[in-house]
């Protein structure tokens, strides 16, 4: 009689795994099984392991996991040349073992398989077969057809996924460097580099490609892939784009969907963000972007001596620095007439009416509904040298990437830097991001999808374009077709990479949903093996439970997670607001040049001696 789960009680199969992973069956006829020489009946397993706590139910779950998997599996050729092999090299390890070891062969056999957990050659290669079956069947589960069909409808209507793209320039200042940052000539000139090239109407994958400091994504155009509510992207890259579409971008009609996606479901913390906004996002002006440039190398006054008194901070290209560039919120740059533009003593050296003209010829630099007329900066109150915010007033136009993308730019970091820390084993990063969305989901749909999950579930479809003759950036019709390749392995890639966020984003959903597919096939014969099971309804009940609390446990832990981020975000930019008086004003740029910091400083001390 051929043997079969059906014969065996459920119950007392699982005996074989609980005492071990991946162990193995031995099955008999009838009710009982063999553990390690020990026979065991359905009652002896239920007061052994018990289903009142948690662990004694996982116990059955991950014995349940690997029943179905023996049971729907087939074991197939390759199955059985593969766990050939690796009984082959398991021999041959002891074999070599017992020659470098002075050992007989029996000896390193039985400590390989007692590092394997098993007590035989004849459990081990159940293990191996085991193990080929699960992973046979993650294979299985994870077909393109289920994607296509499944996975990623799910993905897109849950997830909120975002095609992204930056340009990074790395910096110097350090991450408690609120007010006070200071970066090197060679960080002005590249942050100011980058910004003329794009105004000067250079596309934004070509700069991110021979600028960007994030290599891995400057070799495709900036392109820094699926970004989504459970993306581990800094805050202030992730949560300013979730700003941006909820306050701010014109293309998005139903911002309260944003809000109500993306935001915090903590009400208090929406509140208190919103609060910080004041309804207005920051201008960087482009004036004194050219102004970093010209001053990047600047560290004395205009008579060639050293500025008594001044630090670093107070060099030109840091005063810019700390009052357009170091600020975590949500930025944007625009372009500020002449008449506008910040003065310093030598501004109408560096901002021409011919550096205008040129600008405001560029098509890259838009009016934009919703920033144009919604701008704040940093500017000086007062005869005391005292910062403090004023909302910039007048439409500006906005720097946008060459389809009209509005960049978004946000200092952000992680760890420490060289500057953080007294030596050079320093991690993570500082800098400015340049960021454009390549595909949103939440702006308004048009052409021929119905709905907006509609036409983001043909942006990450599967689908590989054909070939081209060149490399270079594609049509970005998809994810995939981003760029152009000769090399088809270049779209596997990104098809897998968006196989690998969904599995990412739902890694333990798919463990349960397998196993649950894998029982139902036992339970009604309907599998490969044509093995039918039976679960005690004790044991399935337990084990249903444990999968629901599984899965809220994971859920409440990501919601957790993501509130605390919003948390941190918030206290961050809380801080940046308190310190903001801090902030040299633009007239320390005059008090430097003409060698008059302390006095400068004496009158500051005197606003902020209060403070």
């Amino acid at each position: 009689m051929k043997k079969r789960l059906l014969t065996l009680s459920l119950v007392a199969a699982m005996a074989a795994t609980l005492t071990g992973c991946d162990t193995g069956y031995n099955y008999e006829d009838g009710i009982m099984v063999y553990v390690n020489g020990k026979a065991y009946t359905t009652d002896e397993l239920f007061a052994q392991y018990g289903l009142n706590t948690s662990e004694g139910v996982k116990a059955y779950y991950d014995a349940l996991s690997n029943i179905v998997a023996e049971a729907t599996v087939e074991k197939t050729q390759n199955m059985i040349n593969d766990v050939n092999d690796q009984l082959d090299t398991f021999y041959s390890n002891a074999e070599s073992a017992a020659s470098t070891n002075g050992t007989s062969e029996k000896e390193e056999i039985e400590k390989a398989l007692d590092s394997e957990g098993v007590d035989s050659v004849e459990e081990l290669e159940a293990k191996y077969y085991l193990q080929a079956k699960k992973a046979k069947a993650e294979d299985d589960f994870r077909t393109d057809s289920r994607y296509t069909s499944t996975y990623i409808p799910e993905f897109v209507s849950e997830k909120a996924p975002y095609h992204v793209r930056h340009i990074l320039v790395n910096i110097d200042a350090g991450a408690a460097d609120i007010y006070n940052g200071t970066i090197s000539e060679d960080d002005a000139r590249d942050l100011s580099n980058v910004v003329t090239r794009l105004v000067e109407g250079e596309s934004f994958g070509s700069v991110a490609q021979s600028k960007s400091e994030d290599t891995g994504s400057a070799a495709v155009f900036g392109d820094v892939g699926i970004m989504d509510l459970e993306t581990s992207f800094v805050n202030e890259f992730k949560l300013n784009l979730y700003t941006y579409d909820a306050y701010f971008n014109p293309e998005v009609s139903d911002k309260q969907n944003v809000i109500d996606t993306t935001f915090t479901s903590d009400t208090t913390l929406q509140e208190q963000y919103e609060t910080l906004l004041g309804g207005k996002v920051f201008g960087i002006p482009y004036s004194a972007v050219v102004a970093m440039d010209y001053y990047a190398d600047k560290t004395r006054s205009d008579t060639g001596v050293e500025v008594t008194d001044a630090t670093a901070v107070n060099y030109p290209r840091n005063v810019l620095f700390n009052n357009y560039f170091n600020n975590h919120s949500l930025s944007f740059i625009y372009l500020d007439d002449v008449s506008e533009a910040i003065k310093d003593k030598h501004s109408s050296d560096y901002y021409t009416q011919d550096v205008y003209n040129a600008a405001n010829a560029s098509a890259n630099f838009q009016t934009v509904d919703g920033i144009s007329t919604n701008l704040k900066t940093y500017t000086e109150e007062g005869d005391n040298h005292a910062t403090g915010i004023t909302n910039i007033s007048g439409s500006h136009k906005i720097l946008c990437d060459e389809n009209g993308n509005p960049i978004l730019v946000a200092r952000a970091g992680t760890g420490t830097t060289s500057s953080d820390s007294e030596d050079d084993s320093s991690s993570g990063y500082q800098g400015v991001h340049f960021i454009i969305v390549q595909k949103n989901p939440f702006t308004n749909i048009e052409g021929e999808y119905e709905t907006k999950e509609a036409e983001l579930e043909h942006y990450y479809n599967l689908d590989i374009p054909s070939t081209t003759t060149s490399d270079g950036q594609g049509s970005g019709e998809t994810y995939i077709s981003f760029i152009n390749s000769t090399d088809r392995d270049n779209y596997q890639e990104r098809a897998t990479a968006i196989k690998t966020e969904i599995d990412n984003v739902y890694s333990s959903e798919f463990t349960y949903r397998l196993f649950n597919e894998q029982l139902a096939a036992a339970e009604s014969g309907n599998n490969a093996n044509d093995v039918k099971i039976t679960v005690n309804e004790d044991i399935k009940s337990a084990i249903t439970s444990y999968i629901a609390t599984e899965l809220y446990n994971n859920a409440l832990t990501e919601t957790d997670t993501y509130e605390n981020s919003w948390k941190s975000f918030i206290r961050l930019l809380e801080v940046a607001n308190t310190y903001s008086k801090r902030i040299i004003p633009l007239s320390g740029i005059d008090a430097f040049n003409t060698n008059q910091i302390t006095e400068y400083n004496n009158v500051r001390a005197g606003e902020s001696a209060g403070n």
